[in-house]
């Protein structure tokens, strides 16, 4: 799939909202599970990675049988990390220098690997938006 490069622009910008967004719900159901007041607990981890984060919260979920997230949540959470930095760092420079780079073998693996994770992500998003909303709702009643 090739898309327009307006197209690659805007979906680019999506996807890492979605990370962004992803990192930041992870973080709020890791303070809201955590003993203590939510915001206290959110203003201590802020600034951890999203990698430390993933891994606590997958500690404290797996303590009973109740878990927030599944397994392929989990490793979806570990893998991320790498390709966020790609899109970030790498991907335009991986076709930007070519002549007519739309229409080059670089710009068309770029566009396919962007909607790849993409599509991946998205998914994730929602998936993840929506155990913190529940677990905000199940921990601040505690």
């Amino acid at each position: 799939m090739v898309l327009s490069y307006d197209k690659f622009k805007f979906y680019v910008g999506e996807t890492i909202c979605f990370c962004q967004t992803i990192e930041n719900d992870i973080k709020l159901i890791y303070a809201a599970m955590r003993k203590g007041d939510m915001f206290e607990n959110f203003s201590e981890i802020s600034e951890m990675t999203l990698g430390t984060v993933v891994n606590e919260l997958n500690e404290l979920d797996n303590l009973d049988n109740d878990n927030f997230l599944t397994t392929g949540d989990y490793k979806m959470l570990r893998s991320i990390t790498s390709e966020r930095n790609y899109l970030v760092h790498n991907i335009f420079t991986e076709f930007i220098y070519e002549n007519n780079f739309e229409r080059s073998e670089q710009y068309r693996k770029a566009c396919s690997r962007l909607m790849n994770f993409h599509n991946r992500i998205e998914k994730l998003s929602q998936s993840v938006e929506t155990v913190r909303l529940n677990a905000i709702e199940v921990y601040r009643k505690k």
